[in-house]
């Protein structure tokens, strides 16, 4: 865990109605006594974004990613700089990247990962970690 962000996500309301888009929100904030960069990019992908998500069906059993992704190399256009206690909030639509097929209780976590600092950015404090959030849970 990282001292220095803290990462959130937030669940649609459920339970979720056949046919809608739910979006998660999202949040990081700057836990950090001093003012930090953090990617804003907040590409969801497993293990090459920004956002690693993991979903658990209502059987328990991992829901596979949906969706295929081809990632530009972050830029230092894709940072901002926080200050102590600010925070940046976005979301994303469930459904683009999971297939909900099962009626039930899902839960979804995710990690925030910064696998990149471009070279532009390398002698600037950016938040080099990644952290966790608690999972969320909704139903269809």
């Amino acid at each position: 865990m990282s001292h220095d962000a803290e990462f959130v996500l937030t669940a649609p309301p459920s339970p979720i109605r056949t046919g809608s888009q739910p979006v998660v929100g999202v949040m990081i904030r700057n836990r950090s006594k001093r003012e930090l960069y953090f990617c804003a990019r907040f590409a969801v992908a497993p293990f090459i974004g920004d956002i690693w998500p993991a979903l658990k069906g209502p059987s328990g059993d991992d829901i596979p990613f949906a969706l295929r992704v081809r990632l530009a190399p972050v830029r230092g256009s894709d940072f901002i700089l926080l200050a102590p206690g600010e925070a940046i909030l976005t979301g994303f639509q469930v459904r683009r990247f999971f297939e909900l097929g099962q009626q039930g209780q899902y839960s979804l976590s995710a990690k925030y990962v910064t696998q990149e600092i471009p070279s532009e950015m390398a002698t600037l404090p950016v938040f080099r970690e990644q952290v966790e959030c608690s999972p969320v849970s909704f139903s269809l």
